[in-house]
């Protein structure tokens, strides 16, 4: 992602469609605070409604 013509963000996601899991990883760019995340989601794979918790 960009900002003001600038990289700021990065995002990754990866989709375990098999077993129900949709990963988010996030970085940040910017040079002077680096911050990362990294969110799991868990669904039902057949219905793919989310399960409570995460």
């Amino acid at each position: 992602m960009l900002r003001d013509g600038r990289p700021w963000l990065r995002v990754e996601t990866e989709d375990r469609y098999d077993t129900g899991r949709t990963t988010v990883k996030t970085t940040g760019l910017q040079v002077d605070v680096p911050k990362k995340t990294n969110q799991v989601f868990r669904y039902d794979p057949l219905t793919g409604m989310l399960r409570a918790g995460r």
